[in-house]
């Protein structure tokens, strides 16, 4: 007897959350959102262009590094190696060799490019690798 009353309090407290849940969800999807965004044709995802400009310069940024990082990176792994740092100059390496490669530059242009296609932004002032091979 105790142990259906209990059940069944349970089963109410349950599904009075459920229900007041579910009004809050209804009533978050009833209003509409504050920034603009716009559908991504990858995963579904939408891209804010309220940060447009800003996304822009951190991918300038991250080109301009891209350029110097390998080199300083490779002198570190060095050292490493010579203070017997093994792991250190192993990962040291094989990040000097990431920022490097083409396959990092080819993501940064293609978001680049992506970015001023949806938002329809201009690049930014040192201008991307996306805006010049375009």
């Amino acid at each position: 007897m105790m142990r259906n009353k209990i059940i069944t309090g349970a089963a109410v407290a349950v599904a009075a959350g459920a229900l007041s849940w579910g009004a809050a969800g209804m009533a978050g999807a009833a209003t509409t959102p504050s920034t603009p965004s716009t559908p991504a044709a990858h995963g579904g995802r939408t891209l804010n262009c309220t940060n447009a400009a800003k996304r822009l310069a951190r991918i300038d940024k991250i080109e301009a590094r891209t350029a110097t990082a390998p080199a300083k990176l490779d002198a570190a792994a060095a050292r490493a190696q010579a203070h017997g740092q093994t792991a250190r100059a192993t990962w040291l390496r094989a990040t000097a060799t990431y920022l490097g490669s083409s396959e990092l530059k080819t993501t940064l242009a293609t978001r680049a490019q992506r970015i001023e296609s949806v938002c329809h932004v201009s690049p930014t002032a040192s201008g991307s690798s996306a805006a010049t091979t375009a």
